[in-house]
This record gives structure tokens, C-alpha cells and sequence, in this order.
């Protein structure tokens, strides 16, 4: 119940009507969710993790540290 006040204060906080939303994440801190005429994507606010990023009409990006041992793109 904390994390969920704590969420909703933050979109009330930093939310843009239509475009961004901070949303509680899948078992982690909260993240903002994104949409525009774009782009679409998620990111995690614990060290602004990109989860998830799409440009419009194209396939998902998505982004791995060179720490990984992966590369930076795939």
C-alpha cells in the first residue's frame, strides 16, 4: 500500500496527461510508461533502467550494458 501512494504521488508529481505515467514496476521500484506519436517505452526510475523502447512502425529496441559481455544494442 506504501509503494502504491508512493507511486501515485509520483505521476501526480511528474505524470504528463496522454504522454507519461509513473506506474508501480513488476516487482521492482516504480516506472514511467511512455507514448507519443513517436515513440513508446518504459523505464525504471531505480537508475533509469530502459525496459523497453519502441519507434513508431519499427521493432523494439532494446539496450544491454557492455558489462554483460553482450554488446550495447541488440
Amino acid at each position: 500500500m506504501e509503494q502504491e501512494v508512493a507511486v501515485s504521488e509520483l505521476d501526480r508529481q511528474f505524470g504528463i496527461p496522454g504522454i507519461a505515467k509513473v506506474v508501480a514496476g513488476n516487482d521492482r521500484p516504480a516506472k514511467v510508461c511512455i507514448a507519443s506519436a513517436a515513440a513508446s517505452g518504459e523505464m525504471y526510475l531505480h537508475g533509469a533502467h530502459v525496459s523497453f523502447w519502441r519507434p513508431r512502425n519499427e521493432e523494439e529496441i532494446r539496450f544491454v550494458s557492455t558489462r554483460s559481455g553482450r554488446g550495447s544494442v541488440l
